[in-house]
């Protein structure tokens, strides 16, 4: 399928696939009103109904932007990575050096330090130094846990007994 788009039949619809990085570029570049790149999560996910406020109106093109100047901040002669590098040792510390035994084998729950490590990041980029509240990373894994069955759960339903 080298330079072509195909369609493949699913249980929720068809879905396009698109082989070549020409049609890749022009499909993230495309207006939001012409062609979304964010729809299928959005429709996955139902954002319309799981996600706060008005996050679902924000077009494709200004979330580009956003993640664009992210990255220019991240040169190394500012210390917004090294932010995160030492958040991340520090929940690290928090989640899994001061439940250790001293002597004989540990215990860990994989998974959920995994969730707690990652959302401690989210929210270090979203709440800044508020990340280092456990009742926030407690708010974050919740709120994730809820969106990921959510949004399927709300799928499920016919279009218009949506909420």
């Amino acid at each position: 399928h080298k330079d072509f788009a195909f369609q493949v039949a699913t249980p929720n619809g068809w879905e396009i696939c698109i082989c070549n990085d020409a049609m890749i570029r022009d499909y993230l570049n495309a207006p939001d009103e012409y062609l979304s790149s964010t729809a299928p999560i959005q429709g996955f996910f139902q954002s319309r109904f799981t996600a706060p406020g008005l996050f679902h109106k924000i077009p494709s093109s200004m979330m580009s932007k956003a993640l664009t100047w992210s990255r220019t901040r991240t040169r190394s002669t500012d210390q917004y990575f090294p932010s995160f590098i030492d958040e991340l040792e520090y929940s690290f510390e928090q989640e899994v050096t001061d439940h250790m035994k001293v002597d004989g084998w540990n215990e860990f729950d994989c998974y959920t330090i995994a969730r707690r490590l990652i959302m401690g990041l989210v929210a270090k980029l979203l709440i800044g130094d508020g990340c280092r509240n456990p009742a926030n990373i407690d708010l974050f894994c919740d709120y994730t846990a809820e969106i990921i069955t959510g949004g399927p759960y709300i799928r499920s339903f016919p279009e218009f007994l949506r909420p």
